[in-house]
């Protein structure tokens, strides 16, 4: 194998390499929305009554602070900007 060609599969190895690392950020980032939107679904389900859990206590309260501290308490979850 000349060098040139040695050369050309290396490129080729790291481009798949890339590739598959592209492929796999995606999937994470994928993955993080989905459990926000999880997240997002169990609160307006937590703050409309339809599911009661006293494990997420805490975390409720400190949305409902945060919210109250950038003024979105009236606003629902579902409309808010993302940063």
């Amino acid at each position: 194998m000349g060098f040139l060609d040695k050369v050309k599969s290396n490129l080729q190895e790291t481009a798949t390499m890339a590739r598959e690392g592209i492929d796999d950020l995606q999937t994470k980032r994928e993955l993080g929305r989905h459990y926000e939107e999880l997240g997002r679904r169990a609160y307006e389900l937590i703050e409309s009554g339809k599911l009661q859990t006293d494990e997420l206590d805490y975390d409720i309260q400190r949305i409902r602070d945060l919210r109250a501290e950038v003024g979105a308490e009236t606003a629902p979850p579902s409309g808010e900007a993302r940063a």
